[in-house]
């Protein structure tokens, strides 16, 4: 505790030295200018990446759902989902889970113990932005990022005056889901307030055979959550913020077909807490970040895993002259855990530095280049660099065609469960080493903005290596992890976004493709040598489209994943699917109030598929939606 308390103390020096020094007007002569306050877009050192940011507008029609089902129905992520509104992983170009990193306002929320994300606890209603960055990038973000990186923002506005919001959707399946907002600001200091509820009895029809149905068991859903943040300005050119999340699940492990004895139940709270200081000003871009995570799962009510971790950042960015920037930075994690099946307390130290360098070669060319060292207690994580470039084949002032390139090595530290699992049936492995890989992709990206019309479009191939990838196996009467296999990638991806802006409304239109080849190249048994791996779809796909006039809007999407293999072998398969989902709502305003109303139809095929092996899930359902706002 007493390294927490360090911590603290030098950044509120910090910030009391900075408020004092901004608090003349004049210094050393010179009238301080008005300086805007921002963040470093992602962007700006991924160069050669690609990255998808999602659209508001699309997302406010929407918000009553979970970043799991926005993710499946607008990006190019797998989803893999063990049931409605059950546990819903990520998964990016044929990797696993684990090798997707998720940050919320800069902290990777990945829980220490699985290394993953359930998305389907991540409701869209108090998340502002969601940007998704597919590829490898342990240079930029760390540990988990070797398939890719989601990141969930939420940045104060400044907006003066004040605004409250409710929401109430039911739905079919005894689905509710019941929040509200409520912001206020002068300016120099905002508070945002959002709660929200969900809960669910999934008892929707399974068909057992071709000619039995029932009714699935042990599937209700229950969850809540609130987020706090007050943000204060101490001058023009920097704030600090302070954000907290918590959340509790109560789920039910839904059931297999047919399965009318399962009683399995998990409880889950999420503790997240993140203070900020930003100061931008001529001396450069300051970031002082302080992250709590507390994490609680409670398996049928006798298995307690529970991990704690304080996280410490400092990030300084400076532009050298008109074509380099240089960012530099340092993350310090200590962590403590209480987890049944370890046997003992775990604690553990993380702490890495890292750098980024962005050159502008020529008026066309940029480069980007990026390094990372990370040490775990007990041993050193590889060396991540990366390397990216764009070259602008053709630009005017509304037009552009870039060619992309990035090359990169990547890493993931093994998880806790990984090393020090005793738990029935399983033993952890402490010796097992990181996770390494290269990879590299190419590009062509295009965009046109004309006043009334704007459209993008990307195409990226991209080959990826993993080696010492993690696996569990038989020892003996036990399963425990070993470094046994290498994994090859190969793939295509593509994507297209089209909007036509007009005085009384819009159409917008995007679309997604991703062709991923993800096979076995080394592993102990030679018959499993060139197979594609296990739920990893060779072909998915997705479109949607959202049409909004004088109120009235209609979004629609259209999602398909191709089958999965269920071994090694590959000689067993769940079948793809193709859903499709459907909106129609109305926006009114009365003066300050501020009213919508919506239906939404989901699998309007009533498509009969299983995302995970003999996990239903629902056909044809209905939601009604209404939200009020008022404000000054």
């Amino acid at each position: 505790m007493s390294k927490f308390k360090w911590v603290w103390c030098c950044l509120l020096t910090l910030v009391a030295f900075r408020a004092q020094a901004q608090s003349d007007t004049i210094i050393g002569g010179d009238v301080l200018k008005e300086v805007r306050i921002y963040g470093i877009p992602i962007e700006k050192y991924a160069t050669g990446s690609k990255v998808h940011r999602l659209d508001s507008a699309l997302l406010a029609t929407v918000n009553h759902t979970t970043l799991a089902n926005i993710l499946q129905q607008q990006s190019p992520v797998y989803i893999k989902s063990y049931g409605n509104e059950m546990l819903s992983t990520a998964s990016f170009r044929g990797t696993g889970a684990g090798h997707t990193a998720v940050l919320w306002n800069g902290l990777n929320i990945n829980t220490l113990s699985n290394g993953q994300t359930d998305f389907s606890l991540v409701p869209m209603f108090v998340i502002d932005q969601v940007s998704i960055q597919p590829g490898s990038a342990s240079a930029m973000y760390g540990s988990d990022a070797i398939g890719g990186s989601i990141h969930l923002q939420n940045d104060p506005t400044w907006r003066k005056g004040w605004q409250a919001e409710v929401q109430q959707n039911i739905g079919s399946f005894g689905q509710y889901f019941s929040a509200a907002k409520a912001s206020v600001g002068t300016g120099k200091f905002e508070s945002v307030s959002q709660v929200y509820r969900y809960s669910a009895n999934n008892d929707f029809r399974v068909r057992i055979s071709p000619t039995e149905n029932s009714t699935q068991q042990n599937a209700s859903v229950y969850n809540y959550g609130f987020q706090q943040a007050l943000s204060y300005r101490i001058a023009s050119n920097q704030y600090v913020s302070v954000q907290g999340w918590y959340s509790f699940s109560d789920k039910q492990t839904q059931a297999t077909r047919g399965d009318n004895f399962s009683n399995d139940l998990i409880k889950q709270t999420n503790t997240r807490i993140v203070a900020d200081y930003v100061l931008n000003d001529k001396v450069g871009f300051l970031n002082v970040k302080l992250g709590y995570i507390d994490d609680y799962l409670l398996y049928n009510e006798n298995s307690t895993t529970a991990t704690r971790r304080g996280i410490a950042t400092i990030r300084y960015e400076k532009q050298l002259n008109t074509k380099l920037s240089l960012q530099v930075g340092s993350q310090w994690t200590h962590i403590k855990t209480n987890v049944d099946a370890y046997g003992r307390d775990i604690a553990e130290d993380r702490t890495a530095i890292y750098g980024s360098l962005r050159w502008q070669v020529l008026p066309r060319w940029q480069l980007s280049a990026n390094v990372r060292q990370a040490h775990v207690t007990s041993f050193v994580a590889p060396f991540a660099p990366s390397l990216g470039s764009e070259l602008a084949l053709y630009k005017t002032n509304n037009k552009s065609l870039i060619f992309k390139l990035l090359a990169s090595r990547n890493y993931r530290v093994p998880t806790l469960n990984d090393r020090f699992w005793q738990g029935a049936g399983g033993v952890g492995n402490p010796t097992l080493r990181p996770e390494t890989g290269w990879s590299g992709e190419t590009g062509l990206a295009y965009s046109q903005q004309n006043k009334h019309f704007s459209w993008q479009a990307e195409l990226t191939y991209y080959q990826m290596q993993v080696t010492d990838w993690i696996l569990w196996k038989p020892v003996g009467s036990v399963w425990s992890p070993e470094n046994v296999s290498q994994v090859d990638g190969t793939g295509v991806e593509g994507s297209l976004r089209l909007k036509w802006q007009q005085t009384s409304g819009y159409v917008m239109l995007g679309g997604n493709y991703a062709y991923t080849q993800s096979i076995i190249a080394k592993a102990d048994n030679a018959d499993f040598i060139g197979k594609q791996l296990l739920y990893t779809p060779l072909h998915s796909s997705n479109v949607y489209a959202h049409w909004q006039y004088r109120g009235w809007f209609i979004q629609t999407d259209l999602n398909h994943t191709g089958l999965r293999y269920l071994e090694n072998s590959n000689s067993s398969f769940i079948e793809g699917f193709t859903l499709f989902n459907a909106s129609l709502g109305k926006n009114f305003r009365l003066g300050k109030h501020w009213w919508s109303l919506s239906a939404r139809v989901n699998n309007m095929f009533n498509e009969d598929y299983e995302s995970v092996n003999n996990r239903a899930m629902p056909g044809r359902n209905y939601q009604l939606s209404l939200r009020y706002k008022i404000g000054s």
